[in-house]
């Protein structure tokens, strides 16, 4: 069973107003680059998956519109 916790993402949009992660927040007072965005998905439920390679390991990072979370952040 996979892990997802809240968390705080910087991000900037693209030149047509995509929203782009650029870095994870954690609530422990640590953050992490966003080396990479592997792929964006968006499905019927509104909620946008981005597969991120963060410190070298692909994770899955969530948007609802509202909320951010992470899949394994205590691994990173």
């Amino acid at each position: 069973m996979k892990e997802y916790t809240p968390v705080n993402v910087i991000t900037e949009p693209d030149e047509f107003g995509n929203i782009i992660p650029k870095q994870i927040l954690c609530s422990n007072k640590r953050s992490y680059n966003i080396q990479r965005i592997i792929q964006v998905c968006q499905p019927e439920d509104k909620v946008i998956r981005y597969t991120i390679l963060v410190a070298d390991k692909q994770r899955q990072l969530f948007f609802n519109g509202k909320d951010w979370r992470v899949s394994a952040p205590n691994r990173i």
